[in-house]
């Protein structure tokens, strides 16, 4: 029986993966987005995160942040995307209209990634007797984190741990 571990060699290109590809246009499709970084080999690269930045086309838009920064020097902090090294994942979610979703992934020095996943028109589903107004885009607008909002994290009070008692 013989073993062998592959090395990754630098840092080449980007891989983005979606799950599913195909999904409801009615403002509910959800699709996991994963990025990885791999060498010219297609090995994962161990440690790799330069900045990534997503990018959609198409009936959809990004839950997550559309670029990510590696958080690895905020050990302990209270705000980041999260990202310490690839893979990493974004979410997509549909809008209310059918067609072609385009979703690239760059990031410097890397051949980019590109995926594209289809936005279907669902099912009809209404019922006889009940009658519900299509929702329409015109005057929505998207919801937005206000820049203004600071995090408040109070302090543990101090305080000394009581024993619990079995019976």
């Amino acid at each position: 029986m013989d073993y062998s571990v592959t090395m990754a060699g630098k840092p080449a290109r980007l891989v983005l993966k979606a799950s599913p590809d195909r999904i409801p246009a009615d403002r509910s499709g959800i699709s996991v987005l994963s990025a990885d970084i791999v060498d010219a080999a297609g090995v994962h690269v161990y440690g790799a995160n330069p900045q990534l930045r997503w990018s959609v086309s198409g009936p959809a838009s990004l839950a997550g942040p559309p670029e990510y920064s590696t958080d690895t020097a905020k050990n302990g902090a209270m705000e980041g995307t999260m990202y310490i090294d690839a893979p990493v994942a974004n979410v997509l979610r549909s809008k209310a209209v059918p067609g072609a979703i385009k979703v690239t992934v760059t990031a410097p020095g890397l051949a980019p990634a590109e995926v594209t996943l289809t936005a279907e028109a669902p099912p009809d589903d209404r019922v006889p007797g009940i009658t519900e107004p299509a929702l329409s885009d015109e005057g929505r607008s998207a919801a937005r984190r206000d820049p203004a909002f600071k995090a408040v994290v109070l302090p543990a009070k101090a305080g000394k741990l009581h024993e619990i008692r079995q019976d």
